[in-house]
């Protein structure tokens, strides 16, 4: 094998006779397969020897790889020339081979040179791959266009609930726009498809409701005066489809929840920002999706998710380190969320373990003490809302141990107009009579003074 002047047309006519008994060989074939095979054997370090009939051989899909791994390495250490082997790669979920063979530390990635295999990865359903990716040098942010965003819209199942949801948005659109009759837009429904974020949007607005307000919009100032530029009205308009993802963890986080791909949409989640509001809003959609979906199979996938559990143990992490933090976190304004708190998701979601926990039951408690007229118009105002506090379960504090000493706090909190949390107020009293101090929740020290205003009072007095 080593000596390729070995290989003469006697050795190779005798070889083919033996493996092809039934053929005949001319004498000009035997001269082309000895010439073919002398030059096979003259390049040793492109050759693979694999035994299959050897116990602990590994896969032939295993040996595929590798061996085309090798013939790369022999000549270039250009990331260009490994992207074939990795798409194989991925075709063939060999995620094992990748990360020994080709993301070994030989070769040096650049973002761009990711993208595609990123791109197939994610429309494949290859959580392992993404994350190896990512760990390789892929810049997610750098990745995500909105225009990469609506592709990968464009390429989900047509079984998917989720296609159907977008076609009626897009039927929707299309009758809307063109004025079409019911049988001309029928016989356009022909050509490709092609969804929107638009459409998108749309959709979430059905599960999230204000907590999706302005995705997938360009906001545009209403007015062309600089010196009205601060006071402008913000006008939705469309995306420049080049223009990189604001958020590209929640976005990717969003569109693996709406096609019931929970393993990835747990990666998104867990790199993402935002984590408590993020499973809070993903319990609503599937809670809602699990409605519209006819196969009993995907909608017993949909009730295993694990959001809200995920939401509990975050909350309970926060819980445990810092008490103040944790209620702070509960009625902040979750900037990717449309100003949205977690608290209403949660009401929203309908999620019952998140508000049978400690830390919320006892915001729920501290919020009926200190706002009881808020805190009961709220309560009565949401429909169906699950008791937060079952009767006779927790029992409320008194103050020097007298029902009337507690009936007084109440009193004296209704007579002074103690300021409400924006998490018992309604929408339209947030976005009209809610007063400045109210319009932005980021600030802890804030966020503190609305819920504990005595401890503040007491702080300050004791720091003259």
């Amino acid at each position: 094998m080593n000596e390729p002047h070995l290989i003469v047309p006697q050795v190779v006519e005798k070889q083919l006779k033996e493996k092809f008994p039934t053929e005949d060989f001319l004498h000009k074939d035997i001269l082309h397969w000895t010439a073919v095979i002398q030059n096979i054997i003259a390049h040793q370090h492109l050759l693979t020897v694999h035994g299959f009939e050897q116990e602990g051989s590994e896969e032939l899909d295993t040996v595929i790889l590798k061996a085309l791994v090798k013939a790369c390495k022999s000549h270039s250490q250009d990331a260009q020339e490994y992207l074939d082997e990795l798409k194989l790669a991925v075709a063939w979920d060999r995620v094992d081979i990748a990360k020994s063979e080709i993301f070994n530390g030989d070769v040096e990635w650049k973002s761009c040179d990711l993208e595609e295999v990123m791109m197939d990865a994610l429309v494949n359903d290859k959580p392992e791959f993404v994350k190896l990716f990512i760990d390789n040098g892929a810049n997610i942010f750098d990745f995500l266009t909105y225009s990469r965003l609506q592709r990968l819209y464009c390429t989900i199942s047509p079984k998917c609930l989720l296609y159907s949801l977008l076609l009626k948005k897009h039927e929707e659109n299309r009758l809307t726009l063109a004025g079409m009759s019911g049988q001309q837009h029928k016989e356009t429904m022909d050509t490709c498809l092609l969804f929107t974020l638009h459409e998108v949007s749309r959709v979430l607005k059905d599960f999230l409701h204000d907590a999706c307000r302005g995705f997938y919009q360009e906001q545009k100032s209403g007015s062309k005066k600089e010196t009205d530029k601060l006071h402008a009205k913000r006008l939705p308009g469309p995306l420049d489809m080049n223009q990189k993802s604001e958020n590209p963890w929640r976005d990717l986080f969003l569109w693996a929840v709406l096609q019931n791909r929970h393993k990835m949409a747990y990666y998104f989640w867990a790199m993402g920002q935002e984590g408590v509001a993020a499973a809070l809003a993903a319990c609503k959609i599937l809670r809602e999706m699990s409605h519209l979906e006819i196969d009993a199979e995907v909608v017993r996938r949909m009730k295993e998710a694990k959001y809200e559990q995920l939401a509990v143990e975050l909350f309970s992490e926060c819980y445990h380190n810092s008490e103040d933090r944790a209620f702070a976190l509960l009625v902040r304004r979750n900037c990717f969320w449309s100003k949205t708190t977690c608290l209403h998701l949660a009401t929203e979601a309908d999620t019952k373990s998140f508000f049978a926990h400690d830390g919320v039951q006892a915001l729920h408690l501290l919020s009926s003490i200190l706002f009881p007229v808020a805190y009961c118009q709220s309560v009565d105002a949401i429909a169906g809302l699950p008791a937060v506090v079952p009767e006779g379960s927790i029992k409320t504090p008194t103050v020097e141990g007298s029902h009337s000493s507690h009936q007084k706090l109440r009193e004296e909190g209704a007579a002074t107009n103690m300021a409400v949390p924006p998490f018992l107020m309604s929408e339209e009293t947030q976005s009209v009579e809610e007063p400045e101090s109210f319009k932005e929740l980021y600030s802890l020290d804030t966020e503190r003074s609305l819920l504990f205003p005595k401890e503040v009072d007491r702080n300050l007095a004791e720091k003259s």
